[in-house]
């Protein structure tokens, strides 16, 4: 049920940001890809549940397909979750920009500027999670009367500093566009 709904909402907003007036400005651009990393990420958390599933009643065993999932599946919805919040940030940043400058806003401009700044949010969120792949690793859970096998991530002491400092400085960006809006809100 949440496939199917997460699938239709995230064609709905294809189709709604696919258009060319949505497109006219930098935001438009922000939530046409986001659309499309939403249904990406609804595909792909269908797959790694149906896989989690399987994989937790030893129907499927195979250390490579389990692996596989453990590295690429895992750290693609990490990336692809971390770059869908900062292209919402974008639309944040870019809407209160056009506030701030009023009839001055360039929205050419601000629609050419979008399409280097999406390319910029991936590949510096990929960036910044190139270093988990290398540090996961299955796992025997070897019970009395069943065997597991985890997915199991072990950083090491410098690694969870990074990812600390990562989260928190994620966390306060996120935080301080929040309170930006309520605060506008509240007046």
């Amino acid at each position: 049920m949440m496939f199917i709904i997460g699938i239709i909402s995230a064609l709905l907003s294809i189709i709604t940001f696919h258009r060319k007036i949505p497109r006219l400005v930098g935001s438009g651009n922000y939530l046409f890809i986001s659309s499309i990393v939403s249904l990406i990420m609804i595909i792909l958390l269908t797959i790694k549940f149906s896989h989690l599933m399987l994989s937790q009643m030893s129907l499927i065993e195979n250390r490579f397909i389990l692996l596989f999932n453990c590295i690429i599946l895992d750290v693609t919805l990490k990336i692809l979750l971390s770059s869908n919040e900062w292209l919402n940030s974008c639309v944040a940043i870019e809407r209160m920009i056009s506030v701030l400058k009023g009839v001055p806003f360039q929205k050419r401009k601000s629609q050419k500027l979008s399409k280097w700044i999406i390319i910029i949010v991936f590949v510096v969120t990929m960036l910044t999670h190139l270093h988990d792949p290398l540090h996961r690793q299955l796992i025997d859970d070897i019970d009395i009367d069943e065997k597991r096998i985890w997915c199991f991530v072990r950083y090491s002491f410098s690694i969870e500093i990074y990812n600390s400092f990562s989260f928190f400085n994620s966390f306060s960006h996120k935080l301080s566009f929040g309170s930006f809006h309520n605060s506008k809100y509240k007046s």
